[in-house]
């Protein structure tokens, strides 16, 4: 039995079938490289915060050290001034801080503390 031509041959249905895997596979890379990229561009994210995160906390842990130091300085005033005004002769003299070791708010320069 002859075949007849509108028929496709065994090797047109092969070309086909590769030719359909061939563009699935690109697809799938595009699909891929896509996603990658994005895994990239998040990450590059995420590290670029992580840096400026970082910064941000050590200058807010400077800060806070600095003001319980004052505020520890603060309470030892406090505290010394109520001895002095409970007694009539303080047995523990502080010596006032002088004008170059107080900074304009009144607080002990933070180069001292």
């Amino acid at each position: 039995m002859p075949t007849t031509s509108s028929a496709p041959s065994s090797v047109q249905l092969h070309r086909e079938a590769l030719q359909r895997r061939t563009c699935a596979d690109w697809a799938n890379r595009e699909y891929v490289e896509l996603i990658s990229g994005s895994i990239k561009r998040i990450a590059d994210f995420l590290n670029a915060f992580d840096t400026s995160v970082r910064g941000r906390l050590s200058a807010l842990d400077e800060k806070l050290t600095r003001m319980e130091r004052k505020v520890d300085y603060l309470e030892a005033r406090i505290a010394v001034n109520g001895e002095d005004r409970d007694e009539e002769e303080p047995s523990v003299s502080v010596a006032a801080p002088t004008q170059h070791q107080m900074n304009a708010a009144g607080m002990p320069d933070e180069s001292e503390a």
